[in-house]
């Protein structure tokens, strides 16, 4: 069944801010400085896992969310010679479910600051058999990319509103940006359609690498709505196009998910 075309246009421009965002930071930054970052953002500002209540201000609570869930898996091929040009992209046709989540707390930098940082998390399975063209529309081209990722970054937010939600009372809207690591195992086929590539190309990935993730949250007393999108980042790969045309290809595992939630606080 192809998803509705406007939810997945709604969702197309949030995934395309957060590429963006991912490949303006991945083409300059060193390789493994996001695992350095992760690395640094974990030892060095992760909080004393007590706190007395002088201390409370520095975090807000962590809660469990029960709602419903939209979530869709991506994998993005684009050419690091061309400034990251897409080259094609698998793209899942997403499902929707109910949703039961734990969010885990969000620290703030310090008690009069409106930046803070979460940490996410995911491990996921995908089965890709769809192709997306740049006109929003989806096609079976006789391709299919089936994998596994996990990836774990901390999210450095800005807060606008309340830091905290208290007797179902306040309001914030949260946007940020994480570096961490992630890994990628992905194998199959696809067409790299923005090249007019006459032959598919191989998938075949198996690959510790660099991550990120994109984060807006949006809570009002005890509802909240959520997007967020990342995932794992290949290095450059060498592939072939149709003869004697070749590209230096990375693969980004996208995902996405928008959730709506009730908030039952701890």
């Amino acid at each position: 069944m192809i998803p509705d075309q406007h939810l997945w246009k709604t969702t197309i421009s949030l995934t395309q801010l957060a590429h963006i965002l991912y490949t303006f930071i991945f083409t300059r930054m060193p390789k493994n400085c996001a695992f350095c970052t992760a690395v640094f953002l974990s030892f060095i500002l992760s909080p004393s896992l007590s706190a007395n209540d002088d201390q409370k201000q520095w975090y807000d609570d962590a809660y469990v969310v029960l709602g419903i869930n939209w979530h869709n898996t991506e994998l993005h091929a684009s050419d690091a010679l061309n400034g990251d040009r897409k080259l094609g992209i698998m793209a899942d046709e997403g499902a929707v479910s109910f949703l039961a989540n734990i969010s885990t707390r969000g620290y703030f930098l310090n008690p009069t600051s409106n930046f803070g940082y979460q940490f996410s998390f995911n491990i996921d399975s995908f089965n890709i058999n769809h192709q997306l063209l740049n006109d929003g529309q989806f096609v079976n081209l006789n391709t299919s990319v089936k994998g596994e990722y996990i990836y774990i970054t901390p999210v450095l937010f800005y807060n606008f509103g309340d830091k905290q939600i208290t007797d179902g009372q306040g309001e914030y809207f949260r946007i940020g940006l994480g570096f961490g690591a992630g890994y990628l195992k992905a194998s199959g086929s696809m067409y790299m359609t923005e090249r007019n590539a006459a032959t598919p190309t191989k998938i075949d990935i198996n690959e510790t690498t660099q991550s990120i993730s994109f984060l807006l949250e949006y809570r009002y007393a005890d509802y909240i709505a959520r997007f967020t999108a990342g995932g794992p980042k290949t290095r450059p790969r060498l592939i072939e196009l149709t003869f004697p045309e070749f590209a230096l290809a990375e693969y980004t595992a996208f995902d996405i998910a928008l959730s709506l939630g009730y908030v039952i606080q701890f």
